[in-house]
Formats: C-alpha cells, structure tokens, sequence
C-alpha cells in the first residue's frame, strides 16, 4: 500500500447527509447578510428572493424516481489505471453511495456492495454479461451502474498538490424493461476542493473523504425529491 492511500474509516450506516444542519446554518448565513444589505440600502426584490431560498431552500425534483420499494445493486466499475492506483476506489465509492441511499432512500432494499464486489472478482467474463442478466444474478429490480472514468486525490504530475476528483457515468437498468438500454443515465463530475491544496492544510485522506461525499450527494441527489440550499452550503469549509 502507497503512503497516503490508506483506506477510508466508511462504517456501514453512515450518516453522510448534512441537510438539516445546512437549514439551521443558512438562517443565520442570510440574517446577516440581510443585515448587511439593508444597512447599505442596497435592498431589493431580487435580493429579498435570493435571501429567500438560501432560507428555505430551492426545491429539486428526483431526476428518476421509481427506486421505493426497489430491489437494488449497485455495481461499480472502474478503469484499469484507476483500479491499479486506488484498489479500495470500488469499496470506498460503494460505501458512501450505500450511506446516502440508506439515509435518503430507506424504502429501497439494497444488495450489499462488497458481495457485488465479491462477485466481480470471482467471476472473470462478468463484463461480457448484460446489465439485467445481472441483476437477475442478484434478484433486483434495478441496477446502479457506475462506471468510473478518473478517481484522484492529487494534481496530476504533482506529488504536493492535493485536489481530489471523481468523474463518472451513472446509470439506472431496470431488470423487467424490454431491451438493454438504460432507463436513466447521469455524468458526473466533482472535486475537491475547488482549488489544489498542499499540507499542511489537508491531506490525502480528507480529499478524498470529501470528494466521495459530494460525489455520494450529487449521485444519491437524482433520486429522491430534496431542497438545495447552495453550494456554498453543500461544501462548507
């Protein structure tokens, strides 16, 4: 194992989520910037809008939303130089999805990641199978399928600068559908922090404990309806 790419403390049931303590944080971030506006006498409509729903929040419908009362695997692929550099990335991926979905979907009945994973390295031609046949293997409903495009928590070429990055294709199959496409399909792609830092103000674990989570939220996010309170709120530093 490579210095500083040890494996993630990702305990099952994991409450990843910050949802209802972005709510409370949001008050008190718009009071005083209302504060602020109003003693400028910069105040307005459209001010008074967007102070609006940074309170309550904007409400985001699911993007697909038949996952209740599903059966579900989720089964992670990633690309050779991915899985050679990162060998825990289908664990750690698999464990934050799992987190998420556990909190914010917990009708949906889920296949345990690591039996996903189990099986994939135990079957050699598993990539030659189509997604329902394998989700008939598993006795699902519905298949999570995320291919994983680049999975880093470092600058590339950079030994020092730390930023980490998760770029994939996520894609729903649902085992009873006619035909072999996709029901839904999402890209993906999310980092953090927005600027590459280098220690001492972080390190290899914290980005990429980070990035897994944003990336967990973004995914997880498309299937449930939720209220998005802004970015600067969704990653708090």
């Amino acid at each position: 194992m490579q210095p500083g790419k040890g494996p993630i403390n990702t305990p099952e049931g994991a409450r990843i989520g910050r949802r209802g303590m972005r709510g409370v944080l949001a008050a008190g971030l718009v009071l005083g910037m209302l504060g602020g506006i109003l003693g400028l006498g910069l105040g307005g409509c459209s001010w008074l809008a967007m102070a609006s729903e940074k309170v309550g929040g904007k409400n985001v419908p699911a993007d697909y939303k038949t996952l209740d009362d599903k059966s579900l695997a989720i089964v992670i692929y990633p690309d050779w130089a991915t899985g050679l550099e990162y060998a825990g990335a289908r664990d750690e991926i698999g464990a934050f999805t799992t987190a998420q979905m556990r909190e914010f979907l917990p009708k949906t009945k889920l296949v345990n990641y690591k039996e996903v994973i189990h099986w994939q390295d135990d079957t050699q031609q598993w990539r030659n199978m189509e997604m329902k046949e394998i989700g008939k293997h598993f006795g699902v409903d519905r298949i999570l399928y995320i291919e994983v495009l680049d999975y880093r928590s470092r600058q590339p070429g950079s030994d020092n600068l730390l930023q980490g990055r998760i770029h994939a294709m996520a894609r729903i199959y649902e085992t009873d559908a006619a035909g072999p496409a996709a029901a839904w399909e999402k890209e993906f792609d999310v980092t953090w922090p927005n600027i590459p830092e280098g220690p001492p103000k972080t390190n290899d674990l914290t980005v990429r404990r980070r990035v897994l989570e944003a990336f967990s939220v973004q995914l997880v996010g498309n299937f449930y309806e939720h209220k998005d309170y802004g970015e600067y709120l969704r990653d708090p530093k």
